[in-house]
């Protein structure tokens, strides 16, 4: 067998794979290329989203493509019987291809439409990345101030008793007969976890409606597959292979895939805000008066002008209220302005007869078939998780996405 080099074309028929008429793959146009490029074929389905007021896209729906190459480079060969009836080949030489490129494909196959399978892999993802739910992380610090060396509501209620009783005593007798100094402390310990609760409220409310992004990217996940198969022959265009039976061309194919997929997450998470109820803003009051009484040398005459025992009455059911809204909130699990679960499958199949291969006695290589496919896929997420549908959610849930403005779909 003699080589007089490499030839090859690019073919692109945007309809099939191969175009009409075995000699129309190899027609010797383009002598620099090294390798015959089916176009192949994708498939794209989408949905257009307006863009944010920003200029950015931060949302967008469910996406699918798929795509498939293939190339079959060949051998151009120059080659004559030696038997008395003869016969003469002179033109490539090629792995055959795989009969999926010889009709229309369904890049389904591929990748499934239907992603449903990329739920559990997105609420896998938040667990990881979550920066956690803010709701119920303020209302345990706010259950632990309370339990912190606050006093009790029935002491706070005696304050004004305790109070008027050391008033009208002497200051002889403050310290050992009415205990002055236990009630300062236990006032001024009261009015710091006044103070340092509202902090709390303020860092909480500084934070919502805010947006905290969050990306998971899984291991790659990389297969290989081998197998062989007997008794293949190179391809002929155009040519019987009834004529090569006084030849041994017979020989093994090789076919190898690596398959590689590769899943990440990317996210944006936020809360609501609780400053529309009236205890956040019966906060502000109670923290303004804890900081007057902080900031004064109390006395007997000046507590009792300060008069914590409302205010401080009023503390205790306003911090309730707002421990309730937050496990409220709490409760309804995490919300996201958008969430999405990425998948991109790639596929490399690779055709080949191992050398030596004999034609007529004489070794040769032929080149491999290589067929490449890519899918990649977009999952979006409701804004309280995965495998998440609206008409499921509570009216608590709808509220709270429309207060972030965030879209509701019903």
């Amino acid at each position: 067998m003699s080589s007089s080099g490499v030839r090859s074309r690019f073919i692109s028929d945007k309809s099939a794979f191969v175009p009409k008429g075995s000699l129309a793959y190899f027609k010797e146009e383009s002598p620099a290329s090294e390798s015959e490029q089916y176009k192949g074929v994708q498939l794209t389905e989408s949905e257009s989203h307006t863009r944010g007021k920003d200029g950015s896209f931060h949302e967008g729906g469910p996406f699918y493509t798929a795509r498939t190459k293939i190339y079959v480079p060949y051998l151009h060969v120059d080659l004559k019987s030696q038997y008395y009836y003869g016969w003469t080949y002179k033109g490539p030489i090629y792995t055959p291809p795989p009969a999926l490129i010889r009709t229309p494909l369904d890049l389904y196959k591929y990748r499934p439409k239907d992603t449903s399978d990329l739920d559990p892999y997105g609420a896998e993802a938040i667990s990881f990345v979550s920066p956690g739910v803010p709701s119920n992380e303020l209302s345990e610090q706010l259950i632990e101030q309370k339990r912190d060396g606050l006093p009790s509501l029935p002491g706070v209620s005696s304050w004004k008793e305790r109070a008027n009783a050391v008033k009208a005593a002497g200051s002889e007798y403050l310290n050992t007969v009415f205990g002055w100094r236990p009630l300062v402390e236990e006032i001024v310990s009261f009015a710091h976890i006044v103070s340092h609760s509202h902090g709390i409220i303020k860092q909480y409310q500084e934070g919502a409606g805010g947006n905290t992004h969050e990306e998971f990217h899984f291991p790659i996940e990389i297969n290989t597959e081998s197998e062989t198969r007997e008794s293949i022959r190179p391809e002929f265009p155009g040519f019987s292979t009834n004529w090569f039976d006084d030849v041994s061309v017979q020989g093994t194919m090789q076919i190898d895939t690596t398959d590689t997929i590769r899943r990440w997450f990317s996210g944006s998470f936020t809360y609501p805000d609780l400053s529309a109820t009236d205890s956040v803003d019966s906060m502000d009051g109670h923290a303004r008066n804890a900081e007057v009484l902080l900031g004064t040398k109390l006395t007997p005459d000046s507590l009792w002008e300060l008069a914590p025992w409302s205010w401080a009455v009023d503390w205790f059911s306003d911090t309730g209220d707002i421990i309730q809204n937050a496990s409220n909130f709490a409760e309804l699990g995490l919300i996201m302005r958008y969430g999405y679960m990425m998948e991109e499958h790639s596929t490399n199949t690779t055709h080949r007869i191992p050398p030596p291969y004999q034609i007529h006695g004489v070794e040769g290589l032929v080149p491999p078939c290589e067929i490449f496919t890519i899918s990649k896929v977009r999952r979006p997420a409701n804004p309280f998780g995965f495998g998440v549908h609206w008409p499921e959610l509570s009216p608590e849930h709808v509220l709270v996405a429309l207060a972030l403005g965030i879209t509701v779909l019903l």
